[in-house]
């Protein structure tokens, strides 16, 4: 009796030992998105495009046209939804709550609080951005229409992370946009650091008018549009120096 105890105890302990390693392979898996996009897509020229060793060519009957690059990250099942919040609630301790605040920013058309969502370096810049009323007026206007948000998904890139947002306007009209943000000793800020880099630029591109392939799944062919008019006044796209 005591050796069958003990055989089956054996055989429990390897059970448990293969679920476990299977719950931690699933657990650390790490999940990938590849975004697609043609040169000819891109916001800025860039040396070496097709010989730099984080970008791919894959498509072999014009791929000096074409260029990819695979980031992990993710789009999540069920998307987040995005809601306002007053500026004494701001919780920037995840991104969501740093999605939150821009938008809760922008709608208020508050140019203090639109520049503290960005990291400490940029601030200045980017009130200096808004010097305008005009532009100020204009993004407020924009973000007024937007009837929703919802954080979609995100890409890790260097030290930073890129939030993928749906806005849908009052006329039913939808469009992504997408954020740079880096966590910081006052949580998570948005940084306009990658604006030039060429790796954010294809990414950009895979958005707005490429694929971004999550597995088995196409999602640009599906998912809303970047607004390429929209995106560089109501998020400064400002070169940092």
């Amino acid at each position: 009796m005591r050796k069958i105890c003990l055989l089956i105890l054996v055989l429990l302990l390897c059970g448990f030992n293969n679920i476990q390693k299977t719950f931690g392979e699933e657990e650390h898996k790490v999940k990938e998105l590849t975004f697609k996009a043609n040169i000819s897509d891109l916001w800025f020229k860039h040396e070496n495009l097709n010989d730099d060793k984080t970008l791919e060519k894959k498509d072999k009957k014009d791929s000096s046209k074409t260029v990819e690059v695979a980031l992990p990250g993710e789009f999540y099942e069920t998307p987040t939804k995005v809601n306002t919040v007053s500026k004494n609630k701001v919780d920037r301790n995840t991104t969501l709550g740093l999605v939150e605040s821009v938008f809760s920013a922008m709608k208020e058309g508050n140019l203090k609080w639109i520049s503290e969502n960005y990291v400490l370096e940029e601030e200045k810049t980017v009130k200096d951005a808004f010097k305008n009323k005009n532009d100020l007026k204009a993004a407020k206007q924009d973000f007024e229409n937007i009837k929703s948000e919802h954080l979609l998904g995100h890409a890790i890139y260097k030290d930073s992370t890129l939030l993928f947002i749906e806005q849908e306007y009052n006329t039913g009209k939808k469009l992504v946009e997408i954020i740079a943000c880096k966590q910081t000793p006052k949580g998570w800020k948005m940084t306009n650091a990658l604006v030039s880099d060429k790796t954010y630029d294809i990414v950009f591109a895979a958005v707005s008018k490429g694929e971004i392939i999550d597995g088995n799944k196409v999602l640009s062919k599906t998912t809303p549009q970047a607004n390429e008019q929209v995106v560089p006044s109501i998020m400064p796209v400002i070169e940092i120096k």
